[in-house]
């Protein structure tokens, strides 16, 4: 299933970049100006999924992070800090 969605992605990617590359051609040939707003959209339709990995990348790598500072620093005063900054209470970690 997953690949499957990976695979629409990059079809409607090359379909999407060929598409917005035929219509500016087209409107340059024929005089008009280049529409923006098949770019804008393009351009969405990539950056969106690329804006939520990265955010969850980022989620997932610092709650990662956090649980092994904690295990490394448990009975040291250096764990007020990762309570700190994780905003929670490690003790059942």
């Amino acid at each position: 299933m997953l690949m499957s969605i990976g695979l629409i992605f990059i079809l409607g990617a090359v379909l999407g970049g060929i598409l917005v590359i035929w219509s500016a051609k087209n409107d340059t040939t024929l005089g008009f100006q280049i529409d923006s707003g098949m770019f804008i959209a393009y351009a969405a339709y990539l950056g969106t999924p690329a804006v939520i990995a990265i955010a969850f990348y980022a989620w997932k790598s610092k709650a990662e992070n956090l649980v092994k500072i904690a295990k490394r620093t448990q009975g040291l005063e250096s764990s007020s800090l990762v309570e700190t900054i994780s905003g929670t209470d490690i003790e059942g970690v």
